[in-house]
C-alpha cells in the first residue's frame, strides 16, 4: 500500500508524504524508520469549543 502511495504522490507532483506514530507502537516506527527520516516534531491537540462559548 505504501508503494503504491509513492508512486500516486510522485505522479502529482508530491514532495513529501507525512505519517505519524506514537510513541510505543514499536512496529510502525520500525516501519516508518525504513522508509524515510525521522523528523522530532512538537504536536499539539487543540480541542475545538463551540461558537457559544
Amino acid at each position: 500500500m505504501i508503494e503504491r502511495l509513492k508512486r500516486l504522490a510522485h505522479t502529482r507532483g508530491i514532495y513529501v508524504i507525512f505519517v505519524q506514530a506514537d510513541h510505543g507502537d514499536d512496529a510502525a516506527i520500525a516501519l516508518y524508520t525504513k522508509l524515510g527520516v525521522r523528523e522530532d516534531v512538537l504536536h499539539f491537540d487543540i480541542a475545538p469549543r463551540d461558537a457559544t462559548s
